[in-house]
């Protein structure tokens, strides 16, 4: 079993096991950036993840876009038309009058 709190080769023991300071903080350091590292993996993938589906939404947006821009063309265009028809109609009840 393990020595209580005293001194192991020369560094002070911080739980009963006889495991030195500085290992215990080595084992500590290395578990955390292994932690750290996976924190990292998921943050990556889940940003490429973001990212595509951002790319997806602006595709839809500029392909609503584009087509709402075509819309109001065609609009303006029935617009005109239906402005000259109603003149033309005017100016022929004008004239059978």
């Amino acid at each position: 079993m393990g020595k209580t709190a005293g001194n192991c080769g020369g560094v002070r023991c911080t739980r009963n096991t006889g495991t030195p300071t500085h290992e215990l903080i080595y084992e500590t350091l290395v578990a955390h950036r292994e932690e750290m590292r996976m924190e990292s993996r998921k943050a990556r993938l889940a940003t490429r993840k973001l990212e595509s589906t951002l790319l997806k939404i602006s595709k839809v947006c500029f392909t609503f876009a584009d087509r709402l821009a075509n819309l109001q063309l065609r609009v303006g265009t029935l617009e005109t038309d239906l402005g000259t028809a109603k003149g033309l109609a005017e100016e022929q009840l004008a004239q059978e009058e």
